[in-house]
């Protein structure tokens, strides 16, 4: 996936991660969903920060927005 740095580490986003390996998005929000609740709230609050994205609504083109979240390179392994 993509990375950018962020607050001086590499991050990517959850938009990026379900690209890159082919899922729907939904499914890698559930994913993060679930690590989040079984983590400790230190390590979500540095490897997942919850963002919203805009995107191109499916039916109309037209722009709206979506939750995604913003993984650190830890998060993300």
């Amino acid at each position: 996936p993509t990375l950018a740095v962020i607050g001086g580490q590499p991050a990517t986003t959850s938009t990026e991660v379900a690209r890159y390996f082919g899922r729907r998005h939904r499914d890698v929000l559930r994913a993060i969903g679930n690590l989040i609740a079984d983590l400790p709230a230190d390590d979500c609050v540095r490897n997942f920060a919850h963002t919203v994205e805009t995107r191109p609504s499916p039916l109309s083109g037209a722009p709206i927005e979506s939750p995604a979240y913003v993984l650190t390179r830890d998060g993300f392994t």
